[in-house]
């Protein structure tokens, strides 16, 4: 850990979600319990199949038990991170030696110590990575995984797992300057440099670039952000920073003008939007009735499906044909919620719904550095689904 007050600022945000209040630049934090296919996840959860055990770190297998755990979310980068194979899958179990570890792996291990829970799960120790059946089953739960996560730690500025999770950079102070008076008052603004905006640093930072990503940030219930110059605390009550800073939601749509609804508030609108399959649009044909008749939780649930689809078309996938996959236990929990169908990506709620979601169009990058995918094998969708 950086420091004491660090460790005390992150347990602080802790216990704050755990208790449901809320606290300055945050709403309530009733949601929080809740996962994105509406159901309540418990404390103690089943644990996933196998998790790293912080305490003298080795791979355990849990065989069902109920306990609680942190989720690592990071980024591979161009060199593969130590994984779990078949030939080192038994070394592991009996321990995992801490100096083939990355600087990431290890500094999420002493933050998940620190915290005082037992275990972490970090993909490419937790996944056998050249077990083709292994990687296709514990894949199908990473949803799981990080929906019943007690704490997503996200290295969201490290590029690999050199990084770490804390790095030495300088940190900029806000200017604060008078934008106007009123009786008795004087107003103030904010001045930061662009890149260090609160929230836009974190949108920009080279995680949050990367397709699986974006299914792992929208399903964890609460995540913490490493970023140079400060932390963020994200989670269905809202966003904050570690200077205390309110987080600006127009700064990000500023980066990207069609966009109407950050992707915390899509998150949250999925995750607390009501609708009624029983109820689909449809045209509304009476003589005095114009546009359609609608359940306005449809409205709600499209419009923010819509704008998610706008972040995760931007982000970088190494395979093409991850595009799917990479996104199907968000889809999963939204059709245990809603009762839809989903057909390639289109939710099938309607024929209405449907066709109006076959319109979709190729627009510019939400990010101007957003990279392609690497060459590989195509989309198997086909031509008119956006996958």
């Amino acid at each position: 850990m950086k420091s004491p007050q660090t460790l005390r600022q992150i347990q602080r945000w802790l216990r704050q979600c755990d208790g449901g209040c809320s606290c300055p630049g945050e709403g309530g934090h009733q949601d929080c319990s809740v996962g994105l296919s509406g159901e309540a996840v418990e404390k103690k959860t089943i644990l996933p199949s196998r998790l790293v055990d912080v305490r003298v770190p080795r791979l355990c297998i849990t065989a069902g038990r109920r306990g609680q755990y942190t989720a690592l979310s990071h980024r591979w980068g161009g060199k593969s991170p130590l994984t779990t194979t078949r030939t080192n899958l038994d070394d592991h179990k009996q321990r995992i030696p801490a100096q083939k570890l990355p600087k990431t792996f290890r500094d999420a291990i002493e933050l998940t110590r620190r915290l005082g829970i037992r275990y972490i799960w970090i993909d490419s120790l937790c996944i056998v990575q050249d077990d083709a059946g292994d990687w296709a089953a514990e894949s199908k739960q990473m949803g799981t995984i990080y929906e019943r996560s007690y704490l997503t730690i996200a290295a969201t500025s490290s590029v690999d797992g050199d990084g770490g999770l804390f790095q030495d950079t300088a940190v900029h102070d806000h200017v604060k300057f008078p934008c106007g008076s009123g009786p008795g008052h004087m107003y103030f603004t904010n001045y930061y440099p662009p890149s260090e905006i609160p929230m836009v640093d974190m949108e920009l930072g080279p995680l949050n670039t990367r397709g699986w990503v974006f299914q792992e940030r929208l399903l964890s219930r609460r995540i913490l952000h490493f970023m140079p110059a400060q932390l963020y605390w994200e989670c269905l009550g809202g966003i904050v920073s570690q200077s205390g800073l309110p987080s600006d939601c127009d700064a990000i749509r500023h980066w990207h003008r069609s966009l109407e609804l950050s992707l915390r508030d899509i998150r949250g609108s999925l995750a607390t939007t009501h609708v009624h399959p029983a109820h689909p649009l449809q045209l509304d044909n009476t003589d005095s009735g114009q546009g359609f008749k609608h359940d306005l939780g449809h409205l709600h649930f499209h419009r923010a499906w819509e704008q998610a689809l706008c972040y995760y078309s931007t982000r970088a996938l190494t395979f093409p044909s991850d595009r799917l996959v990479a996104l199907q236990g968000v889809m999963e929990r939204l059709q245990k919620r809603t009762g839809f169908g989903c057909v390639l990506g289109h939710w099938s709620d309607s024929a209405l719904c449907f066709i109006k979601s076959l319109a979709w169009a190729v627009a510019g990058p939400l990010y101007a550095y957003a990279s392609p995918a690497s060459p590989g094998p195509p989309s198997p969708a086909p031509s008119w689904s956006w996958l």
